[in-house]
């Protein structure tokens, strides 16, 4: 029987994700909710922070970027399965550097799926950058 699905308790886009080894503290650089693009499609980097609770065993994590009707744009499936032993203690999980294929402006979501189910989402916004001249 698999595991319970895990709660994902925040979403957070970024630039970058800093982890200080001496201190185990995690930085999150500029932080992402609009993306502008001069043309389209177009591929937009950034990183995903997330803390996910109440994980029971290993779960395969996918992340995916679905427009407003649902489509799923981009996926990325992580190849390692991520372990949550313990329910009581919150996992924070990172993933660097993504490139996101993005076929056009809009409102997007970035989901995240645990064992196939989705656990958490977070909105995109996507604008074309409006030349001047």
């Amino acid at each position: 029987m698999p595991p319970p699905i895990p709660v994902c308790r925040s979403i957070i886009l970024c630039q970058g994700i800093l982890q200080d080894q001496r201190t185990q503290t995690t930085s999150l650089i500029g932080l992402v909710g609009h993306i502008r693009g001069l043309q389209f499609p177009t591929v937009g980097q950034f990183s995903i922070f997330s803390r996910w609770a109440n994980g029971h065993g290993d779960y395969h994590i996918e992340a995916q970027l679905r427009d407003a009707e649902g489509n799923v744009a981009w996926k990325q499936a992580f190849p390692q399965p991520c372990a949550m032993p313990d329910p009581l203690t919150p996992c924070d999980l990172s993933f660097h550097d993504l490139k996101v294929f993005i076929p056009g402006p809009g409102r997007y979501d970035l989901v995240l799926i645990a064992n196939g189910e989705e656990v958490g989402r977070e909105t995109l916004m996507v604008h074309i950058v409006q030349t001047v001249g």
